[in-house]
């Protein structure tokens, strides 16, 4: 029996945002932990499922990545995204046909720009090892572990459920679907269609927390009520440790060691930057403590997401940005570790998640959190965090003007979370359990956090 764990985005990303991270580290956790049975990760190539070896590689950059050529490149890549999105809106509303719009925001799976697009970019992506595709037998698992929406997989994963392969889908949230006015439509549209083609395809689906296993079980019945049955639904837990922290040999940037250097307590917002992440929120806090001349510096660290713009151009016009307040959009993982370290706090005012890496990884780093009072905050956070009214930016101030005011302290003790072995364990275990069709149980949180 083996496991076969889909990681074609991820091996093909240099990229290391939460799902990367999480693909990266149960690959490389899965191939080297010794587990029950054979655990072989595979990408997509022409229509077929091929081994890629051993492990994921941590994204380093390249010095020649940083360069002023590198930044000019990129740049000149986000201008072409934005002309082709503007483009596409403007020919949807000039003809308002819905054959038109299909075509316009088509997935890779469908006939259309999405296709021509994914048919492009196979001409120069990374290349994939030569070896012939995996020979499935009856009783092995296929877990579709990436983010494959993008993917036009479904050919192979018929092809392996014929052979008597079960298939295992992971969820990572419902976001495209509970909060589409902050996504792109073209996520929206190809989320849902992925939804249900691989919802209808599972035998087991497994959630990233137990609050969005209770949120799939709903979803999956509106979604798809005339289907046959339903998958089993489970979830497991994801990491702490942030992996790239040990591979970097390098120091930190001169701008990162500085503000580690200052005085005033740092209080650090760990995200992708979208609107869904309430940043505003967090800085609109800030705002209030600044204008009360209470001393502190909130420094950001994300990738820049959608729907970003205005609160990037706030954030760089701001009196205060590169003195009080800082945003980096591009740090390793060693220059994370070196700002989590010398952090007083850790904010994440997101309105939803389906877990919520930042929040693990600061308390096993023994910073405070102050987050958003979600139910996925409440069943990771049940000791060292702290819960924030997000129809009031003055209770987020209110609670850090607290905090500041008793010194800024760090936690007592570092909060004991899952490393990412301990995860793997959880999502091999609790796969396992559904095989066997027994009924999914409840994990108890790390005996630190129960305190």
């Amino acid at each position: 029996m083996t496991y076969y764990i889909e990681c074609t985005h991820t091996y093909g990303s240099k990229r290391n945002s939460g799902i990367q991270r999480v693909v990266r580290n149960v690959v490389r956790s899965a191939v080297n932990h010794r587990l029950e049975h054979k655990m072989v990760p595979v990408v997509l190539s022409n229509n077929q499922f091929v081994p890629i070896g051993d492990e994921i590689p941590y994204p380093e950059q390249r010095d020649d990545e940083k360069s002023f050529s590198h930044a000019l490149i990129c740049r000149f890549k986000e201008i072409g995204k934005s002309v082709f999105r503007i483009t596409r809106t403007i020919l949807a509303r000039l003809i308002p046909l819905q054959p038109v719009r299909k075509f316009l925001y088509s997935s890779p799976m469908e006939w259309g720009v999405g296709r021509i697009l994914l048919l492009m970019k196979s001409l120069i992506k990374r290349p994939v090892s030569r070896l012939n595709g995996i020979n499935i037998q009856n009783g092995d698992v296929l877990i579709l572990l990436d983010s494959s929406w993008h993917l036009n997989l479904w050919k192979a994963v018929d092809d392996c459920k014929k052979k008597g392969a079960s298939i295992v889908v992971v969820v990572y949230d419902l976001i495209p679907k509970h909060y589409p006015q902050f996504c792109v439509d073209g996520l929206v549209l190809v989320y849902n269609k992925w939804f249900e083609d691989a919802i209808s395809r599972a035998d087991i689906v497994v959630a990233i927390s137990q609050t969005l296993a209770k949120q799939l079980k709903y979803e999956m019945v509106k979604t798809l009520p005339a289907l046959a049955s339903m998958p089993r639904i489970t979830y497991f837990w994801l990491g702490s440790e942030l992996d790239g922290e040990m591979l970097i040999s390098k120091g930190v940037s001169p701008a990162v060691f500085q503000i580690c250097a200052s005085k005033r307590p740092i209080y650090l917002y760990v995200s992708t930057i979208e609107p869904r992440k309430n940043h505003k929120y967090a800085l609109e806090a800030f705002e209030r403590l600044w204008n009360q001349e209470i001393d502190a510096n909130f420094v950001i660290v994300g990738r820049l997401g959608w729907k970003c713009k205005e609160f990037v151009n706030r954030v760089k016009a701001h009196p205060q940005f590169a003195r009080k307040l800082f945003m980096f959009n591009n740090v390793e993982d060693h220059e994370l570790a070196y700002l989590y370290d010398h952090a007083r706090a850790l904010i994440f005012t997101s309105l939803d998640e389906g877990f919520g890496l930042p929040v693990v990884e600061g308390l096993k780093r023994g910073l405070p959190v102050f987050a958003s009072d979600i139910p996925v905050f409440r069943e990771i956070g049940k000791s060292g965090v702290s819960f924030v009214d997000l129809g009031n930016p003055d209770s987020l101030a209110q609670k850090i003007a607290l905090h500041i005011e008793q010194g800024a302290p760090k936690l007592p003790e570092p909060i004991d979370w899952l490393s990412w072995e301990q995860s793997t364990d959880q999502l091999y275990e609790r796969i396992k359990e559904c095989l066997l069709g027994n009924e999914p149980q409840i994990y108890e949180m790390p005996e630190s956090a129960m305190n």
